[in-house]
């Protein structure tokens, strides 16, 4: 151009500009306005707030403010067009209180704020859990008589959804309808899911129904949350209603749907009814996974069904499925229950045998079913692989298996745990109290006046 006897103009500077902030290549916009004062052609405010947004698209707000600054040096005033471009840059680098400054900057002197200024500045606020603020800007927005977009209120939703604010949630959908903006499916999905959370069936409900009358379409994902909030509350047969529901509406379930069904059968303690949702999610070509089988699990001991529980672990196993932790601590919690201590200790040592280290739950609750069951010797061997596997032992499982050695009359050896307990920093009065009660029957009470004072001193070293 220059060699044609041409000389650039702003035009033909800002284009070039344009070119470099498009492909990213930021710096080298920037020195083209630096290139157009030292050529002596005017940069005008499409120069400035051409580089000021490539700076934008980086989220680089020291090198926005920069070219801001330099714009106002220039003699050039700042439009809406400059000062959105700082407010979404702020929003891009999550610094919501630098939008909102630059966003009150822009108001203050004396510019209309569009509906791309509000809704960036909401969008910084929501997306860094800072509600209270996007809210006061969606009702300062709407004061000066501009509306917010289905995405900005799409933001708030999602972060009051992820806060679990189900009355802001709440007031926000409401919000919409009044100014007959229709949320999406993804909004009415967020709503019922934080209902479901706070055990709000009633609510969750109210708001599937109220999507359906608005004519937005429920998908698997609306039916599966509503399912899975029933299944808290405890009400199977809310539960299933929505399931039939669903199907009626032509909704094809998944294995999450199948599988907060069955949850729901296992809280209601139904067991059968928890099988036969098995085989209806089979016939439905959807395989049967950890939660399925653990549900099952838990359905079967909530009945007191020890043995069932059994079977269905191991038919996860010749499945292929890997028992988890919750897998085995539920099947060895349903044998403690119906009091089977040899079945519990042998989950507790197939759960370790197959690489899944055992609990402090599985552990107490093996010492424990022994205790109860008056063996102090089996007590005893799980007691001393507990602390060899290095797992918190509970007071109360030592406390239980002193008691089960003192009524077998092993007093030294109720002594010797006592003292261990202790050590522990677990003391129990009780215990203390009954160890020392049984040498003074013994006549032993130099010994028995040695285990009060034990628990006396580890009471002041606490």
């Amino acid at each position: 151009m220059l060699a044609q006897g041409i000389l650039p103009t702003t035009v033909s500077y800002n284009l070039l500009i344009n070119i470099y902030a498009r492909s990213g290549a930021v710096e080298a916009s920037a020195e083209l306005l630096i290139d157009m004062k030292q050529k002596g052609v005017q940069a005008d405010i499409v120069s400035f707030n051409t580089v000021i947004k490539a700076f934008t698209r980086n989220g680089d707000i020291q090198g926005a403010e920069y070219w801001f600054n330099t714009m106002s040096r220039h003699g050039i005033t700042p439009d809406v067009v400059t000062y959105n471009a700082l407010i979404c840059t702020c929003s891009k680098a999550n610094a919501p209180e630098q939008a909102e400054a630059w966003l009150q900057k822009m108001l203050a002197n004396g510019l209309e704020a569009d509906k791309v200024s509000y809704c960036t500045a909401i969008d910084a606020c929501a997306r860094c859990g800072e509600i209270v603020r996007g809210l006061r800007w969606l009702h300062e927005m709407e004061r000066v008589g501009l509306q917010a977009s289905l995405s900005t209120y799409g933001t708030l939703i999602h972060a009051l959804a992820k806060l679990g604010d189900v009355h802001r949630l709440e007031t926000v959908m409401h919000h919409m309808e009044r100014n007959k903006v229709l949320a999406s499916n993804s909004m009415y999905n967020a709503v019922i899911s934080s209902c479901g959370k706070k055990a709000n069936t009633e609510r969750a409900e109210y708001w599937l129904e109220h999507m359906l009358e608005r004519g937005v379409a429920a998908d698997v994902v609306s039916y599966s949350t509503l399912i899975n909030a029933c299944a808290k509350a405890n009400d199977l047969k809310r539960a299933e209603w929505w399931f039939a529901k669903m199907e009626e509406e032509g909704v094809v379930g998944n294995s999450i749907t199948y599988n907060c069904i069955i949850n729901a059968c296992a809280k209601a303690s139904d067991p059968d009814r928890a099988e036969s949702w098995v085989l209806k999610m089979q016939a439905a070509g959807e395989s049967a996974g950890m939660l399925t089988y653990n549900s099952l699990i838990n359905a079967c001991a909530k009945a007191g069904k020890s043995s069932r529980a059994e079977g269905w672990i191991v038919t996860m196993q010749s499945c292929g499925v890997r028992p988890d932790t919750v897998s085995y601590s539920t099947v060895i919690h349903a044998c403690v229950r119906s009091r089977d201590p040899a079945r519990a200790e042998h989950w507790l040592s197939e759960m370790t045998a197959q690489g899944t280290p055992g609990t402090a739950f599985c552990y107490n609750s093996v010492i424990q079913a022994w205790a109860a069951a008056e063996k102090p010797s089996k007590a005893e061997e799980w007691l001393s692989k507990a602390l060899e596997a290095q797992v918190d032992v509970s007071g109360n499982s030592f406390s239980n298996f002193i008691n089960t050695c003192l009524r077998a009359g092993k007093l030294q050896k109720a002594d010797t745990w006592l003292t261990e307990m202790s050590g522990r920093g677990l003391a129990s009065n009780a215990s203390h109290n009954a160890v020392a009660a049984a040498w003074a029957r013994q006549g032993e009470l130099a010994k028995a006046e040695a285990v009060r004072r034990r628990f006396e001193t580890s009471n002041r070293q606490k």
